[in-house]
């Protein structure tokens, strides 16, 4: 019997956690299209090639799809002042979600919405990593995994 590749066993064990991470999105993005009805307000702030938007597109919801090229906070603070709230709120945008999660926390945003989820990348910027944590800390004092998840993938 050989023993195990240590550089092997780390590789397979972060491959299958991806793995979880995206089997646990996709069960969560079948739940969020199976509450959402026709006339519902939703978001997908990082749509990159529609991947997800199209799926949010057919359920009849009254879908806003971009790149964030804009004052996100503002546009969302719009949207509620003109439906009462919003439904969901994707967000996937490389890196620059960190300040615009910090900023509709700040704002008392998430109260508005009834799921936000985000991918967060702090893996990849270990200089933010404390400002992440920060991050995750607040939201989770605040609000439910339910209402607020950044572990989208």
């Amino acid at each position: 019997m050989t023993e195990a590749d240590p550089d092997l066993m780390q590789k397979l064990k972060r491959r299958h956690n991806r793995d979880l991470r995206y089997a646990r999105a996709e069960g969560m993005l079948q739940g969020v299209l199976s509450m959402l009805r026709p006339g519902d307000v939703v978001v997908d702030c990082g749509a990159n090639q529609g991947d997800v938007t199209g799926s949010l597109a057919d359920t009849g919801a009254i879908l806003h799809a971009f790149e964030p090229l804009i004052d996100f906070p503002a546009f969302l603070r719009g949207l509620i002042a003109t439906h009462g709230r919003v439904a969901f709120v994707k967000m996937d945008i490389e890196g620059a979600e960190l300040d615009l999660l910090e900023a509709m926390q700040a704002q008392g945003l998430f109260d508005d919405i009834q799921l936000t989820v985000a991918e967060t990348h702090e893996r990849k910027f270990k200089d933010l990593r404390p400002r992440f944590a920060a991050l995750r800390g607040a939201i989770a004092a605040a609000h439910p995994v339910t209402r607020v998840n950044l572990d989208w993938i």
